[in-house]
């Protein structure tokens, strides 16, 4: 690698939420021969410019695809060499290596790797020196998971401390049995997820002179789900835990809200005022509680500390109570982004039906509309006319009903409408397709 690369490099790592970086490495590395890696970056930081149903996004994807499923091997080689993990075996060269790889006598290209979409895994499932996986993002694989048996731990802590010399590292999901890990190399970690954790080894990363970036938190553990429901001890735990984040100014936090108590603590907690994105998981798998999931909601809904949320996913179905506060609460008046579980709503749609008390939202996902009724309201509703941005899951009913909540909303206005309806026939897409032209987006 030249000094100017070297040097472009830790720029990169140095501030990883910083495009121009990124953008400026690719250039060098453009000047240096290497055009299909400076290609690579740059499609994959103009397609997370777009909306995630953008299917100029889905378009640029594919090619950044397309390059890394060709140039993996070497892009991965780089970050194993100086992370010190085993490297990809290389492609086959020579008459002589294509024939051994032929008949199974050399070693499959790039074991012990295999590449998925934009992730890098084991082509074993089973950790590599604790690595259970790593996703490229803007170019870089920055996201990565590790699994970390305490006997192993100098090894992860030996990984992770020299990724920076090659990547940048901006997420980490760790696993196992949480060893401390701790260094001033995960200062640019600005995404941490954490499932079936202890609470010990959250307390410790929490503290102010720890991930002194991050920004964007999750924790989700299914140690208080036994099969009569939650345990007794899940709101007092939550309501701990919420306290330690206030050593740490987050604005994005996904979390579980199982009981009453457990939304009260967060609803309750004056340092979540800088939030702008949640989401909030209100029903355990194990639960059809609809009546105490939208309680729950309603309960986040009273917050005073929560007005500033942007976005707001809610997790588990909601009874018409959860949409009513979802819907028509003051604290939600900033909302720009909407998205609800509607799987097990049956009837009573009228919170739809005139919904227009989120005069800032501009995009509204909807996952389990399975009633008719469900869209004609929602059809009808003004707030239909504001939108930019318009996502449903669910399940086919009525075409007059699909056609109507197409012309509800502002044509001038709508930049994607993506529907994943299942028993949808063929004529119906096309009557969207013929209103909507590439705006529409068929979720899978």
């Amino acid at each position: 690698m030249s000094d100017d690369l070297r040097a472009l490099l830790a720029a990169v790592v140095a501030d990883p939420a910083d495009d121009a970086a990124r953008l400026a490495y690719a250039d060098c590395l453009q000047e240096h021969g290497h055009t299909p890696r400076a290609e690579f970056i740059r499609f994959q930081i103009d397609a997370e410019r777009l909306h995630p149903d953008s299917n100029a996004r889905a378009a640029l994807e594919d090619k950044a695809h397309a390059l890394l499923a060709e140039h993996w091997i070497d892009w991965w080689g780089e970050v194993c060499a100086a992370a010190g993990l085993p490297v990809p075996a290389p492609k086959p060269t020579g008459r002589l290596g294509r024939l051994a790889r032929r008949v199974g006598l050399a070693t499959p290209t790039g074991a012990p790797y295999e590449v998925s979409g934009f992730m890098i895994r084991p082509r074993s499932r089973q950790p590599i020196d604790c690595l259970v996986s790593a996703t490229f993002r803007r170019g870089f694989p920055d996201a990565v998971e590790v699994l970390i048996p305490f006997m192993r731990y100098s090894i992860a802590q030996s990984t992770l401390a020299l990724w920076r010399s090659a990547s940048p590292l901006t997420t980490l999901t760790p696993g196992g049995q949480f060893p401390l890990i701790d260094g001033r190399h995960l200062d640019g970690v600005r995404v941490l997820r954490l499932f079936d954790y202890e609470p010990s080894f959250l307390r410790f990363l929490l503290q102010p002179s720890r991930l002194v970036g991050l920004e964007d938190l999750t924790l989700f553990s299914s140690e208080y789900c036994d099969g009569e429901g939650i345990v007794n001890e899940f709101a007092d735990q939550v309501a701990e835990e919420v306290g330690w984040l206030q050593t740490k100014r987050l604005t994005r936090l996904s979390l579980q809200a199982w009981t009453d108590g457990a939304a009260a603590a967060v609803a309750n907690a004056p340092h979540l005022a800088c939030l702008t994105a949640l989401e909030v998981d209100i029903l355990p798998d194990s639960s059809d509680d609809r009546a105490g999931g939208g309680r729950r909601l309603a309960i986040l809904a009273r917050s005073p500390h929560l007005t500033g949320l942007r976005e707001l996913t809610v997790r588990g179905s909601l009874d018409v109570v959860g949409i009513e506060a979802a819907i028509r609460n003051p604290t939600w008046k900033r909302l720009r982004k909407l998205e609800l579980d509607l799987q097990f709503w049956y009837h009573h749609p009228d919170p739809l039906a005139g919904a227009d008390d989120l005069p800032e939202l501009e995009e509204l996902r909807l996952w389990g509309v399975r009633y008719g009724a469900v869209l004609a309201r929602l059809a009808r509703s003004p707030l239909m006319k504001r939108l930019r941005h318009v996502a449903l899951r669910g399940q086919y009913e009525d075409p007059l009903v699909t056609d109507s909540l197409a012309d509800a909303v502002d044509m001038d206005r709508i930049e994607t409408f993506a529907i994943g309806i299942w028993g949808m026939p063929p004529h119906v897409v096309e009557l969207l397709r013929a209103k909507f032209g590439d705006r529409l987006r068929l979720l899978t």
